[in-house]
């Protein structure tokens, strides 16, 4: 249940939540959030984000270009956009008029996979998105499992 799990909206995300994998402190500043293997969980969303077969939404865009460590200025270059664009694409919450395009984030995934070594070839990656759906914001949950972090099952 939602209620039982970790909101964890430190990675920027409004719909991640965490099963287990974290640890509630209680301190003199109120209570703060240890999670165990950090980087495999932002891997595990990235990887969750890159093939989910739905719309990125900014954030979501944001998530992925900030886990590989490139500013704005330098995914605008990559992509062959200018940085204002980048910018606006990542304030977008939904779909809307300034939504990113489907060029652009189909590269953005696809440029986040192999930053994580990801050995998909370019041509079976755009077949297994070729038909996105619209952006939701449906919850997503991750589990600390004995081999890293996961999805979870649906929340």
């Amino acid at each position: 249940m939602i209620e039982e799990m970790y909101q964890y909206k430190e990675c920027g995300l409004d719909n991640i939540y965490l099963a287990n994998g974290y640890r509630p402190t209680w301190g003199s500043r109120g209570t703060t959030v240890a999670i165990e293997d950090i980087e495999g969980l932002h891997r595990a969303i990235g990887e969750h984000l890159a093939r989910a077969r739905k719309y990125l939404d900014g954030r979501e865009a944001r998530f992925l270009r900030q886990e590989m460590g490139l500013s704005q200025s330098s995914l605008a270059l990559l992509l062959g956009k200018d940085e204002q664009s980048i910018a606006r694409w990542e304030k977008k919450r939904l779909a809307d008029q300034d939504k990113i395009p489907p060029d652009s984030e189909r590269m953005i995934r696809f440029l986040y996979l192999e930053f994580i070594g990801d050995d998909t070839s370019m041509k079976e990656f755009l077949q297994s998105l070729a038909e996105l759906e619209e952006i939701d914001s449906n919850v997503t949950s991750f589990s600390e499992t004995e081999t890293g972090w996961e999805p979870a099952a649906a929340a």
